[in-house]
């Protein structure tokens, strides 16, 4: 059956998850005409339907699966083209703000790891060895040397006070 009836509140969050005004909108998908951007809003409103023609130019503007128009807003699954969970704009920022942080702690490691290769030569072959490790032996990896480290600490303690 064809949900029209959640059309015009989906078409509007979709819009406005994006960010874009109805001007802006209308501008995309090719009217020009101010009378033009009543038409793109009467869409949101109820008053009139989009053609398929432009449901589908509207998926494709905001990276959408079609299907997202037409779900209940109770039940609502946003979802883009890869059947994941729609992102905002805000989201993506998010996402991207956590990217970079991984960038930059990936840095941060490389940095001590090229001290650490200056300090000591024949590092540099057992870090190239481990560069394609996965994550999960990596850290398993610096579990087993921070564990290293600690008992070598203890040692010179135990020495350092039964000297």
């Amino acid at each position: 059956m064809y949900k029209k009836l959640f059309l015009p509140a989906n078409l509007r969050r979709a819009r406005e998850a994006q960010g874009i005004t109805l001007e802006d909108l209308a501008k995309k998908l090719g009217y020009t005409k101010p009378s033009s951007f009543s038409t793109v809003g009467k869409w949101e409103t109820g008053e009139n339907t989009p053609p398929l023609d432009v449901l589908i130019e509207l998926a494709n503007i905001y990276n959408l699966d079609i299907n997202y128009f037409f779900v209940e807003n109770a039940q609502m699954q946003q979802f883009n083209k890869d059947n994941e969970l729609f992102i905002s704009p805000a989201e993506r920022a998010k996402e991207k703000i956590k990217e970079l942080e991984e960038t930059i702690s990936s840095v941060k490691e490389e940095k001590k790891a090229i001290k650490a290769i200056r300090i000591n030569p024949e590092l540099e072959e057992f870090i190239d060895m481990i560069r394609d490790w996965s994550p999960e032996a990596l850290h398993d990896l610096k579990t087993i040397v921070f564990t290293y480290e600690t008992m070598q600490n203890r040692n010179r303690k135990k020495r350092a006070v039964g000297e």
